[in-house]
């Protein structure tokens, strides 16, 4: 007969149990659990109770006051207000529309007229018809020699200027 041997593995031995890193693990989850479960009781009564009133807002000093926040911008370099461009006077004396256009002339195609306005800032010139919008203000009418705006119950009428 065969005789089968088996080999005989040893048997882990189980670690005794060490209840000291067990304690100190329960001991640092309760320390760290502790602000949230303990009452807080040392809180001061003006935080406990909410205010009986509402707190006064103080009254803004008077516009006229407060000059040195124009003139030194907290958001400009060098604090200095930012240059305005400079308008352009009109060229030849022509009329001004609106104070920011000037008039150059009236154009007649085909029984329509049109007014070709340039803007004293620089810009590309527009040729403006009746019923047009230039900013808020409507054309109303283009004449022969003159510009017709409204807006609302404002009208302001343009002459071409006449040569001498």
């Amino acid at each position: 007969m065969s005789e089968t041997r088996t080999a005989m593995l040893p048997v882990p031995r189980r670690a005794p149990l060490r209840p000291f890193p067990l304690l100190l693990a329960t001991f640092c989850l309760a320390l760290a659990a502790w602000p949230w479960l303990m009452p807080r009781t040392d809180l001061p009564a003006s935080i406990k109770t909410p205010p009986a009133e509402a707190p006064v807002a103080l009254p803004l000093p008077p516009l006229d006051s407060l000059r040195q926040t124009v003139q030194r911008p907290l958001f400009e370099s060098l604090r200095q207000p930012a240059a305005k461009p400079a308008m352009a006077p009109p060229q030849d004396g022509a009329p001004l529309v609106l104070g920011r256009y000037r008039l150059l002339g009236i154009v007649g195609s085909g029984g329509r007229r049109s007014a070709l306005l340039a803007p004293l800032a620089g810009g590309a010139s527009r040729l403006l018809a009746a019923g047009d919008m230039l900013e808020d203000w409507r054309i109303t009418q283009v004449g022969e020699a003159d510009l017709s705006l409204m807006r609302g119950s404002e009208s302001q009428t343009v002459a071409l200027r006449h040569a001498r």
